[in-house]
């Protein structure tokens, strides 16, 4: 039995050309989606995309055993445009034996306190198990966060340790991140601590301390989101 070729088949000739133009127009906007998410440099440089993670984090004032899965991109506005309203981010990391993150406590309590309705900020805690007294802990970093009693913060510095009740300036009432395993540190390329990253609204580098030696959070705030 012969059969009718498609090609003789209104019908059908009709569904063939509608499919050849809904994949022309799938094809377009892959193309776009491509394009645009092309034109974003990903690394750690101002005006790059830093790389993404998901890590534990604690919140303040939530029980010490309360972590819960933080995704970076998830807080980024990808339509954002410079001039526009938005929120910005810092990135700090931190080690809760490190001195010089003992002593940086207090500017980040009032760069806080003076920058947050406009700059979420978050501190990453790692530990540097290569320098001897570096061992550290989620109760620790909930400690280190809410200045509440506990002995051992700031163990490397040859003052020895401190209770992290005294850590200098306020409780921080912001986000605490959990990255003691430095998977999140290692692919942020932190070399030491204190680091911090300042992130425009759309997710992209505005700062990276670590190119910026002896600026301190409180000028690189100023220079990027602006005077308050």
């Amino acid at each position: 039995m012969r059969r009718t070729p498609l090609t003789n088949d209104p019908l059908a000739r009709a569904r063939v050309e509608a499919l050849f133009i809904v994949s022309i127009l799938v094809m377009g906007v892959m193309i776009v989606v491509l394009s645009a998410t092309g034109s974003v440099t990903r690394g750690l440089d101002e005006g790059q995309l830093p790389p993404d993670f998901t890590a534990p984090s604690h919140e303040f004032g939530t029980p010490p055993s309360t972590w819960t899965d933080y995704r970076l991109y998830d807080h980024f506005n990808a339509d954002w445009e410079e001039g526009e309203n938005g929120s910005w981010m810092l990135l700090q990391f931190i080690d809760t034996d490190c001195p010089f993150c003992w002593e940086e406590g207090e500017t980040m309590s009032y760069a806080h306190i003076q920058y947050k309705h406009l700059v979420d900020f978050i501190s990453i805690a790692i530990e540097i198990s290569s320098i001897g007294g570096h061992e550290s802990s989620r109760s620790e970093i909930v400690a280190f966060q809410e200045q509440s009693p506990r002995d051992g913060c700031r163990a490397g510095s040859i003052e020895g340790p401190a209770n992290c009740a005294e850590r200098p300036g306020q409780p921080h009432e912001f986000l605490y991140i959990d990255d003691l395993n430095q998977n999140v540190a290692d692919s942020w390329k932190v070399t030491g601590t204190p680091t911090f990253f300042i992130l425009q609204p759309d997710g992209k580098v505005a700062w990276n301390s670590q190119n910026h030696k002896g600026v301190t959070v409180d000028q690189a705030l100023q220079s990027t989101v602006g005077g308050v």
